[in-house]
């Protein structure tokens, strides 16, 4: 009998000693979604990989057992949900709880740039569609103006960016300023993008733009080239500009005078504002009227910011 008491004690001790050297612990959670649902087959995986992924059960429910104590992370991914990682500390001897809740993946379109002039003389540019969100967006684009035409006008978008290219036809149209949209509906969010095009009369100038180049915080340089003088003398021809879209003679601008040949041009563009966005055309005038290019626009740089000092303590005063 005594001998039995002495053996228990003994077993007793061991097993004190081993729980209290022991450094594991375990972590469970639930994974459910922003309604309460749980979400089984969620795929759960634990960084550093102690262990093997694994997927939820039928109740949402994961384990990482007998894991060193320790900061891991988990995260956890199921298509159709937005993937979600959190730290979380495994102590001695615990198990510590760690419950997800998922948010449906959504797609979202965004559209570059977010208008077009197609001036007086161009008739193809381009838009491009990017998927900022986390599911496969769908999309369709169409526009009740006879003279827009849309290329490719649907698709699917995951996580690349589209392009798209939108003509105009200016054929049988008579001389005005045209404005036209273009909608583009997808299975999260639409957006509308607005067209310009304008018909000058026969004899009008032809004009063109580039894009900026050294474009500082206040400053900026445009080329652009007038392809034809139309049916008399170029009066005057520049760039003008402003941070309202479509810019016109009556704003800013720039004057290089007179010409009776095709030319190209750069203007400087000085006294700009920093980190502003500025939209340009190129513009020509003859008897006939003024033309504008399509219109571009650039962004100036911010104002380098002030050095940071501080001042410490004294030390080792004598």
């Amino acid at each position: 009998m005594r001998s039995k008491f002495i053996n228990a004690i003994i077993l007793l001790v061991i097993a004190v000693s081993f729980y209290g050297c022991t450094k594991v612990g375990s972590i469970h959670g639930v994974v459910k979604d922003a309604e309460g649902n749980l979400i089984e087959n969620a795929q759960v995986a634990i960084s550093p990989s102690v262990m093997n992924s694994m997927l939820t059960n039928s109740t949402g429910e994961f384990n990482f057992s007998d894991i060193d104590e320790a900061l891991y992370t988990i995260t956890v991914s199921k298509e159709g949900y937005e993937t979600t990682s959190r730290d979380f500390t495994v102590d001695k001897g615990q198990t510590t709880s760690a419950d997800f809740t998922l948010k449906e993946a959504v797609p979202e379109l965004s559209v570059s740039p977010t208008s077009l002039d197609f001036g007086t003389s161009e008739s193809s540019l381009k838009l491009y569609l990017t998927n900022e969100g986390e599911d496969v967006l769908t999309y369709n684009a169409s526009s009740t103006d006879s003279w827009i035409s849309i290329t490719p006008s649907s698709g699917t978008i995951t996580n690349q960016t589209t392009t798209m290219t939108i003509n105009v036809n200016r054929t049988d149209l008579s001389v005005n300023t045209y404005n036209g949209t273009i909608v583009i509906n997808t299975n999260s969010n639409s957006i509308i993008v607005n067209i310009v095009m304008t018909i000058l009369p026969p004899g009008a100038p032809s004009v063109t733009s580039t894009a900026s180049t050294n474009t500082t915080q206040t400053t900026a340089i445009v080329a652009g080239e007038i392809t034809s003088i139309g049916s008399g003398t170029i009066s005057s021809y520049g760039h003008c500009w402003s941070t309202s879209e479509t810019p016109t003679i009556n704003d800013t601008k720039t004057n290089f005078g007179s010409t009776s040949s095709a030319v190209t041009f750069s203007s400087i563009l000085t006294q700009l504002e920093p980190n502003t966005i500025y939209y340009v055309r190129a513009y020509a005038t003859n008897n006939v009227g003024t033309a504008y290019s399509s219109q571009i626009s650039f962004t100036t740089t911010n104002e380098p910011s002030p050095p940071t000092v501080t001042t410490n303590d004294a030390s080792n005063v004598t």
